[in-house]
């Protein structure tokens, strides 16, 4: 997920949470110039993509993780990766089932509008298919 920070991040972060550690790992950094909402001043901001996971904690793991960021930081892209589509992919099954009323043969739907209503359906169903998928999606608008 990219985001804005105030600092020039590292490759990887280890914070110890109760019984859990939070890995967050870095990549395409950049530096931004950016101008402070309240004040006006100007600053030196961050941009990353930043990749989140968590694991019960466990005194060694530090030490993995620092001899092998690479392998980590993948790890965590593609759990970060799997637990944003599970969540899009339910965003767009409760999509699909509220037009399933559409879709019912006794409707009062013109010919013209049941296909609007189809071709809405085919788009819903493509959504994981989408190249941006899942972090830029081009949402099917419903037909009115």
């Amino acid at each position: 997920m990219r985001v804005s920070l105030s600092y020039s991040p590292p490759s990887h972060e280890i914070e110890v949470d109760g019984n859990n550690v939070i890995m967050r790992f870095y990549e395409n950094v950049e530096e931004v110039n950016e101008v402070d909402e309240n004040s006006g001043a100007a600053f030196v901001g961050y941009r990353a993509d930043r990749y989140t996971i968590r694991r019960p904690y466990d005194r060694a793991l530090a030490g993995r993780v620092t001899t092998n960021v690479v392998a980590w930081r993948e790890m965590a892209k593609r759990e970060e990766r799997e637990t944003l589509a599970a969540k899009e992919r339910l965003r767009r099954d409760k999509l699909l089932e509220a037009s399933d009323k559409m879709m019912h043969i006794d409707t009062s739907l013109s010919p013209e509008q049941l296909e609007e209503h189809k071709a809405y359906r085919r788009a819903l169903k493509n959504v994981p298919q989408q190249p941006g998928f899942p972090y830029d999606i081009d949402w099917p608008v419903e037909p009115s």
